[in-house]
């Protein structure tokens, strides 16, 4: 399972169990070949207010590719990640590490703008033992 959640004002929190780890990656893989896929999360909109308080579900992740800047957005029910070459590869890289070590590290994965306000975050991954 993959769980997103707000940490702090800058900061989301991408925690999974090791199921979680390799949808991930294979969701990553697949956007890194341009194909679009999403991944099963428990999550709610209330990462793009800045608040712990719960607010609408959302239960998909979809990540694409795309050569702009990281940008993080909600269609109804949907997580987007639009991520760069660059940090698709280093995110692969990091869960294949992870796979072998047993832990996401360093931890930050990514910077990413939150299209709806317009804040710089940065993404941090956490394998869940």
């Amino acid at each position: 399972m993959i769980s997103i959640t707000r940490a702090e004002r800058y900061s989301i929190e991408l925690e999974f169990d090791l199921e979680g780890a390799k949808a991930f990656l294979h969701t990553l893989e697949s956007a890194l070949n341009s194909d679009e896929m999403t991944v099963k999360v428990e999550a709610d909109s209330s990462i793009f207010r800045g608040r712990r308080k719960r607010t609408k579900s959302i239960d998909e992740l979809k990540v694409v590719k795309s050569e702009r800047e990281a940008v993080v957005y909600q269609p109804p029910s949907t997580i987007v990640f639009e991520l760069d070459t660059d940090c698709l590869v280093y995110g692969i890289a990091r869960l294949n590490e992870c796979f072998s070590v047993g832990y996401f590290s360093p931890a930050e994965f990514c910077e990413v703008i939150l299209e709806k306000t317009g804040d710089k975050v940065t993404i941090y991954c956490h394998l869940r033992q």
